[in-house]
């Protein structure tokens, strides 16, 4: 009997390693979708922790309701290198198989983490792989400067605080005002036969002219503009939601869209640079350039403007020295949050944990923590996540080796979850490390 014992253990350890170094393949990566199941995340190996697994579902959850984007994040072992070239080659498959994004859009995000079986410096891979519709959004310079932000957190086996971050950081890029108006606006149409579907095509592109154009008009027309409270602020304020609009179906509608939206960048770029006169002497006053500008500013208002959170234009009197500011929303505006310390609008996400995962029963908490790039006061904020209906509950993990059954990613609707036939042509970055 205790001859049998060592060559016993030595089995059972042996299955053990097999099981746990396993080199998964497209088609036996567990589907995190499938008729019962509409998950988001594929983690067949545990390297995810549950409570993180469940923000990441949360956020591309909250993606997919906000953008019509959808994020896939597949974490495994190891994949098998003797029938895939490289991690790229795996992943880009793997996307294309499962048709991540919707067919009409294209807007599929799929993060891909490879351990290499050792887990070991030099054999591990991570990948970001982009969507067709998503190559304007999400190029391949920010997708390597997404994985630039976390590769340090990877390096130190800190995966799961790895990929929230990257889940995170996609979500902040694919949800600005812009970015949903080109999600929602700005695909291109199907070719389509018959001079019927040229015909409509072409009503379409007057219609959203006229229709944008009488907006436009009634913004400046004079007789609407209240001189007291319609400040040039407030003026490039009401009509850059109309110039966005416009630049986003010009995609769609390049004639005569276009011409609308360059008139409408011009016209708001002459009534900002538009000289003040000065109210003492009644001189045209001249505005200051960002560097000479910055000792009118207050410390607050520089770190704004070095953050392009807020902009700043300075007009100085060469006559009498009077000076003039005017504050304008800066591009990176929707990034940060008021300080709550300082007043600056500085404040950024450095980190989000759940701290009650949601049930079909109860709402779930999790907390973000904000630290302010300008006084580093840090606080956190309680967010409740909404109760899961039981087609798509997160607290279960789906995604864990033997707990998810296959499915179909595209096609027929079900009680469960499907991509939409999305497809990538190898945008996005990754590296080994």
């Amino acid at each position: 009997m205790k001859r049998l014992l060592l060559p016993l253990l030595l089995l059972f350890a042996a299955s053990i390693c097999a099981q746990e170094y396993r080199a998964y393949t497209v088609e036996t990566v567990p589907n995190p979708k499938s008729e019962t199941t509409n998950f988001w995340v594929s983690d067949p190996d545990d390297i995810i922790d549950d409570e993180v697994e469940n923000l990441i579902n949360y956020t591309a959850d909250t993606l997919k309701s906000y953008s019509n984007a959808e994020l896939c994040v597949v974490a495994v072992n190891a994949f098998d290198e003797n029938h895939y070239y490289s991690a790229f080659d795996f992943a880009l498959e793997l996307f294309n198989t499962w048709g991540i994004g919707s067919a009409e859009n294209n807007a599929g995000v799929l993060i891909f983490l490879s351990l290499g079986g050792s887990g070991q410096e030099g054999g591990r891979d991570i990948r970001i792989v982009t969507g067709r519709g998503l190559e304007g959004l999400l190029p391949d310079v920010k997708c390597d400067e997404i994985i630039d932000d976390c590769i340090d957190i990877l390096a130190a086996g800190h995966y799961s605080e790895a990929l929230l971050r990257m889940s995170l950081l996609i979500y902040n890029e694919l949800t600005t005002p812009e970015a949903q108006a080109e999600l929602m606006l700005g695909y291109k149409p199907k070719p389509t036969e018959g001079d019927k579907a040229a015909s409509n095509y072409f009503i379409f592109a007057i219609l959203a002219f006229v229709a944008l154009y009488v907006f436009a008009y009634r913004k400046w027309n004079p007789k609407n503009i209240d001189k007291e409270k319609d400040t040039r602020q407030a003026l490039l304020d009401r009509t850059e939601g109309i110039q966005t609009t416009s630049g986003c179906l010009s995609l769609l509608f390049p004639i005569p869209l276009l011409f609308l939206f360059l008139f409408l960048k011009i016209k708001r770029f002459k009534l900002r640079n538009e000289p003040f006169i000065c109210p003492k002497c009644k001189t045209k006053m001249s505005k200051l350039t960002d560097i000479d500008s910055n000792i009118y500013l207050t410390p607050v208002e520089q770190t704004e403007n070095n953050l392009d959170s807020k902009k700043f234009d300075v007009w100085l009197c060469p006559n009498c020295g009077e000076t003039h500011k005017e504050e304008y929303k800066g591009p990176a505006n929707y990034k940060y949050k008021i300080c709550p310390e300082c007043g600056a609008l500085a404040d950024v996400i450095i980190a989000a944990t759940t701290l009650k995962a949601a049930t079909t029963k109860s709402q779930g908490e999790h907390c973000i923590e904000y630290q302010c790039k300008h006084c580093g006061h840090k606080h956190s904020l309680i967010k409740y996540i909404p109760r899961l209906s039981t087609s798509s509950s997160y607290s279960g993990r789906s995604s864990g080796g033997g707990r998810s059954s296959g499915g179909s990613w595209g096609g027929g609707r079900s009680s469960g979850g499907s991509w939409g036939g999305g497809s990538s042509a190898g945008g996005g970055a990754g590296r080994r490390f």
